[in-house]
Formats: C-alpha cells, structure tokens, sequence
C-alpha cells in the first residue's frame, strides 16, 4: 500500500498515494480505449456506410420524427404511437384491437401495451366484441376524443415540419413514395406470415 500524506475530503480519509495510483490506473485505462478506438478515417467511413443504409436512415427519420413530435408538443400528452392509436379509434369506433394493428403496423403485444396505457388514462374505453367474446373493441372516452382534438394541430404542424426539410416540389412525390414503400413492405410481410 502506497504511503503519502493523509487528506480528508467530505469527512473521509484517503491516502493521496493510493489515490495517485488509481488515477494513473484510469488514465492507463483511457489511453488503452483511445488507442483501441477506431481512427477518425473508420468512423468516418462506417458513418458513411450508414448514410447509404436505407434501413438505418428510415430508422433515423423515425427517431427524429419522434423527438420532433416530443419537442413540439406544449405538454406531451401524447406520443406519436398514441396519437396514431387515437386517431384511428376516431374513425373507426368499436373497432377490435387486431383492427388496431392491421390498420396502424403496430405489433400486437405494443398495441396491447399502449392501449393499456390509453385505458388507465381514460382515454379509450374497452369491451369485449359480440361476435368473439375473447376480442376487445375500443371506443374513445370523451376525454379521449378532447385530448385528439387538442393534438391534431400539433401533429398537422409535426408534419408540415418534416415536411419542410425537403423542397417544396419534392414534397407531394415523397409521401406518396412513402406510402407506396410502406404498402408495398406491409403486403410482403403479409404475404409471408399468412
């Protein structure tokens, strides 16, 4: 054990030697990463490589489209997920959770999940179908269809917003490639699970 003047810091005591060695320790351990880290020329290159994913880039549009939504939303009573959700109760009243996740591609077990998170904040209401006493339709609370109105300029500015990031005669083209990728993804998808 390294001997050396004894310190007392926040009432503890500590060796200024032991300490003197650990952070020689540390700074071994951060030179060690450094040098083992890629060069700038490799991250730059493998950056690069990702720009050119078009799986990474469309992941990277939600991610941004997603804090956009956060961002400029005065409280964050909705997420995007749930706006979705919500919105597609509104036009669809009663309709069943499976309806829910044909309609919006979401999962079933993060649909299950988010409309249990709509139902404790009493946003939607749920009950079992007529037809198929194991399935639930879904109806908007009152409180639920306010707080969609509230959030549907909101997610109408979140759009335009996006939107703004690509010139204007690009604009039309590229909702209607979107829809046509997502369409055309969806049937694949479809045609591979059914």
């Amino acid at each position: 054990m390294a001997t050396g003047k004894k310190r007392t810091v926040s009432g503890q005591t500590k060796k200024a030697g032991a300490r003197g060695k650990a952070s020689a320790s540390a700074k071994k351990k951060t030179e060690s990463a450094q040098n083992s880290a890629p060069a700038p020329a490799q991250t730059q290159a493998q950056a690069q490589a990702l720009d050119g994913s078009v799986s990474h880039l469309i992941h990277r549009a939600e991610q941004c489209s997603t804090d956009l939504f956060g961002s400029m939303s005065t409280n964050n009573q909705l997420t995007p997920r749930q706006f979705a959700i919500l919105d597609t109760i509104k036009d669809n009243p009663g309709i069943s959770q499976t309806g829910l996740v044909m309609l919006t591609g979401i999962d079933r077990s993060t649909l299950a999940d988010i409309v249990r998170r709509l139902l404790e904040r009493n946003l939607v209401q749920r009950e079992r179908t007529e037809k198929d006493a194991r399935a639930y339709s879904v109806k908007l609370t009152r409180k639920g269809a306010g707080t969609l109105k509230k959030m549907q300029p909101h997610a109408e500015n979140v759009d335009k917003e996006i939107l703004a990031a690509l010139p204007k005669e690009h604009r039309v083209l590229f909702v209607k490639l979107l829809s046509q990728m997502v369409q055309s993804l969806s049937d694949r998808t479809e045609n591979k699970t059914g």
